[in-house]
């Protein structure tokens, strides 16, 4: 009859443990799942900074343009200012 009682005991110690492994288990797969929740959360506002980022760095490239033709135009409407009063001075005698 020990032996019975032993392999018993046995038994139960090892379905007491399982439980705990189960129950733990169970635990990690929800503690899982929310951290997977929210790493594609976090992805996804990622995404959306980054797509910003882009919008204005193409936003920086057509600044930059138009800040080129300004200049050009700017430079080619002092030249045609500058010649003009150049014109008008000499022929003033001036």
């Amino acid at each position: 009859m020990p032996d019975q009682i032993k392999e018993r005991r046995s038994h139960d110690i090892l379905a007491l443990r399982m439980d705990r492994i189960e129950t733990g288990h169970e635990e990690l797969k929800q503690a899982m799942a929310t951290n997977t929740a929210m790493t594609l959360e976090i992805k996804n506002n990622t995404d959306e900074l980054v797509e910003l980022f882009k919008t204005a760095k193409g936003g920086f490239k057509t600044a930059s343009w138009l800040g080129g033709a300004i200049k050009t135009i700017s430079a080619t409407v002092a030249a045609v200012i500058g010649a003009y009063l150049a014109v008008r001075a000499w022929l003033e005698g001036g």
